[in-house]
């Protein structure tokens, strides 16, 4: 299982990582820091069975990293699950409508 993890605190990253490989030990999770180096990672060819996206990136914002994601063909049918401590509730009709899942913790 390869997983995309999305998010620009690398201690996030670390911790997600090591939580999904305590479920999956197989689990191979890919970092990028920001949507730009993710869609980077995407178009190198490397397609992962998720992606998690942190709702707080700071470049570019989520629901555009989701636009560009459901626009191509190679990635749409990815499972996109959205994380973040705080959405706001007008954000999660828009994120509902693109990502898979959306998660409050």
């Amino acid at each position: 299982m390869v997983i995309l993890i999305v998010d620009h605190n690398a201690d996030e990253v670390h911790h997600f990582s090591e939580a999904m490989r305590s479920v999956h030990v197989s689990a191979q999770c890919i970092a990028a820091y920001n949507s730009e180096q993710a869609l980077n990672i995407l178009k190198s060819g490397v397609v992962p069975d998720y992606v998690f996206l942190d709702n707080a990136l700071q470049e570019m914002n989520v629901r555009d990293t989701l636009k560009a994601l459901r626009k191509s063909r190679s990635y749409k049918k990815i499972p996109v699950v959205v994380f973040g401590t705080v959405i706001l509730e007008e954000e999660m009709d828009a994120l509902k409508a693109s990502a898979d899942h959306v998660l409050i913790r």
